[in-house]
């Protein structure tokens, strides 16, 4: 596992609500049409806009050099939006150690 793939997994198991932030944001984008997004926007609003707090990995609330896997997470877990938010090939990102349960797959 890389530096990055261990940094996300520890604050991702740390911080499932950031994942249910992140997709519920993601569903309100959805149905108010957009067919694409930025996950960074995502991030930024639920940094700065929202009461969220965080077990932090580092001095960051979110750190942005794992925000990145929320979109391939994401695509990973709801397949049919795949594209919803623009990503670059990663070699870093295993969708398989990413996977919700099926539970987190819940809003």
């Amino acid at each position: 596992m890389s530096r990055l793939e261990d940094k996300f997994t520890k604050f991702h198991a740390q911080n499932p609500h950031v994942w249910r932030e992140f997709k519920r944001l993601a569903f309100d984008a959805l149905e108010k049409g957009h067919r694409n997004y930025s996950a960074k926007l995502i991030i930024e609003m639920i940094r700065w806009e929202s009461k969220i707090e965080t077990e932090k990995v580092d001095a960051f609330k979110i750190s942005n050099e794992i925000t990145s896997f929320y979109p391939r997470m994401f695509h990973n877990s709801f397949p049919q939006l795949k594209g919803f938010f623009k990503t670059r090939e990663v070699e870093e990102f295993d969708p398989e150690k990413h996977s919700p349960k099926q539970k987190e797959l819940e809003l």
